[in-house]
């Protein structure tokens, strides 16, 4: 191992022991390590325990990183910078998300159904275009 790989296996468990880091499940059944604020905020907005969010890409760039995330079945996009992440999923097109994790026996998982007319259903108001969540429909 070099002193390197060394000096950041320290600085994680020792991140980790102090609170700032979580572990979160991958798709190939290992773990990735997230902020513990990130894995919170998620857990609480889409009413998600911890141990199903599940990581499945991230990139890094210019003091932004972006995670792509399946949480409880759905995928979810947040942007951090500075110690502040939000979801921003609806800024993008559905097709350049990720495929949410397939469930144990290989079947995909359900998409999402259309949407119906009327009010657009919601889980936060980062799901709402205009308006914000209330009751899971959109309002302005």
């Amino acid at each position: 191992m070099t002193f390197h790989a060394l000096r950041v296996l320290v600085v994680a468990v020792a991140a980790s022991a102090a609170g700032c880091i979580s572990s979160v499940r991958t798709p190939e059944g290992g773990t990735h390590l997230l902020p513990t604020y990130l894995v919170e905020q998620i857990s609480f907005e889409h009413r998600c325990s911890a141990e199903r969010i599940v990581y499945l890409r991230e990139h890094a760039q210019a003091g932004v990183w972006i995670f792509d995330l399946d949480v409880c079945g759905r995928v979810r996009r947040y942007e951090c910078r500075h110690r502040g992440c939000g979801d921003v999923t609806h800024a993008f097109p559905q097709d350049v998300l990720p495929p949410p994790v397939q469930p144990p026996g290989g079947t995909a998982a359900a998409a999402a159904p259309e949407r119906p007319q009327g009010p657009q259903r919601c889980e936060t108001s980062a799901d709402c275009i205009l308006g914000v969540c209330i009751e899971h429909l959109c309002r302005k």
